[in-house]
């Protein structure tokens, strides 16, 4: 009898979710490599099942990519602590590109979806 691993993905050959960079369309028109995209979704996933600061940090994510809102104080360190902002401060494109096509509308009634085209 074979054994499986239960961590070995079941990706066919020639699927493109067997490559993680793949670039992948995303909701809002741009492409971006699956590995990085993954990675994003589960920090931001990771900070929503947190505790409230963490979950504020991601709205302020939100309101930064949709509107260019300063990330400051606390939501900064949190986010930098998360790879989702630079230690600079900026907010990388393809982290942009994530948020803004995954995100579902507006402050605390906010949710994620998948954001693949």
């Amino acid at each position: 009898m074979q054994s499986r691993s239960l961590t070995k993905t079941n990706y066919g050959k020639d699927s493109k979710m067997s490559d993680p960079n793949v670039m992948l369309k995303l909701k809002n028109g741009s492409e971006a490599p699956k590995s990085a995209v993954d990675v994003i979704m589960l920090s931001l996933r990771t900070m929503l099942t947190s505790d409230i600061p963490s979950m504020l940090a991601v709205v302020d994510l939100v309101e930064y990519c949709r509107h260019g809102t300063e990330i400051t104080g606390k939501s900064l360190k949190i986010l930098k602590a998360y790879g989702l902002v630079e230690n600079d401060g900026r907010v990388h494109d393809v982290t942009r590109d994530v948020v803004l096509s995954s995100a579902m509308g507006e402050s605390y009634q906010m949710a994620f979806g998948s954001p693949y085209a």
